[in-house]
């Protein structure tokens, strides 16, 4: 393996190192070149020969992905002032675009994919929890998930997209200090609207509800029952024994959007769900709604 050409950039913050390229072979780079500060990210655009076409900084405390799309826009995401962000340059490093997501919590961006109609899909954390974003080309967002593990890990996040699906792997419950290993887990959502596919259960065992607890001013606007069988009836109820709503799945997956039947948006507090199936057998569980 013979070295083609080289090249040199000035940077000066050595484990923020991005690279990526675009459909004309030509190569993106990315680094830190303001010490511990964190805050001033050059990009540099090469050709495929290493000889430097543009270049431009941007303020950030961390980025963590750059990727290009179908038409060699860049985008880059991270995180600024403890909120997850996104950026978006043309071809020649010109400014598009750039957005916060809107939360109280801290949130982290960890990866990122494009899809073919060029939405952008940003995989990151909310605390502790997951959270899946989706983005238009103009970085408004669309449509957004959580998901909730315990002990959800950063850098093993990863994300990529297929025609019709966006696949997130990452791990949960990693021991810090030795141990036992932690637990990866792999979701499959539809790019459209988010749902997950998931194949239906042979039994109600393994049924999960998240968001769990679900906050009302969240990132998340619905709640995900899933690991259900392939016919089921679910009653929730709130704490005063009312039914609230009932819902019907047949694929192994229920949502509520966390409304009463009259389209209501329900009230904080707990709610207790039963889950029946034709085989007879029950689930039940409680949902903690709070502000």
């Amino acid at each position: 393996m013979n070295v083609l050409s080289s090249a040199c950039y000035a940077i000066s913050y050595g484990d923020q190192f991005l690279i990526t390229s675009d459909n004309s072979n030509n190569i993106i780079v990315t680094g830190n070149q303001s010490g511990y500060s964190r805050d001033n990210y050059l990009i540099v655009k090469y050709d495929d020969n290493l000889n430097v076409i543009s270049s431009t900084t941007f303020c950030g405390d961390v980025a963590r992905k750059v990727i290009t799309d179908s038409s060699d826009n860049i985008i880059i995401v991270g995180n600024k002032d403890n909120k997850l962000f996104v950026a978006k340059y043309d071809q020649n490093l010109n400014f598009i675009a750039s957005t916060l997501y809107n939360t109280s919590a801290t949130s982290c961006a960890t990866c990122l994919t494009v899809n073919n109609s060029n939405y952008i899909f940003v995989a990151g954390l909310v605390e502790h929890s997951g959270v899946l974003l989706k983005y238009n080309s103009n970085l408004n967002m669309v449509d957004s998930v959580s998901f909730d593990f315990s002990s959800l890990d950063e850098e093993p996040f990863l994300i990529t997209s297929t025609s019709n699906s966006i696949i997130i792997t990452g791990s949960y419950d990693y021991p810090d200090n030795g141990g036992s290993q932690g637990t990866c887990f792999l979701l499959n959502y539809n790019n459209e609207d988010f749902a997950l596919d998931f194949e239906a259960e042979d039994n109600l065992n393994t049924v999960k509800a998240y968001p769990n607890p679900f906050k009302i001013s969240g990132a998340d606007n619905k709640i995900s029952f899933t690991n259900l069988t392939t016919q089921v009836t679910i009653k929730i109820f709130n704490i005063a024994g009312e039914l609230v709503k009932t819902l019907e799945s047949t694929n192994g997956l229920a949502i509520w959007d966390v409304k009463n039947e009259i389209d209501e948006s329900v009230a904080s507090g707990v709610y207790v769900y039963i889950i029946t199936n034709p085989q007879g057998e029950k689930k039940t569980g409680k949902i903690a709604i709070i502000k």
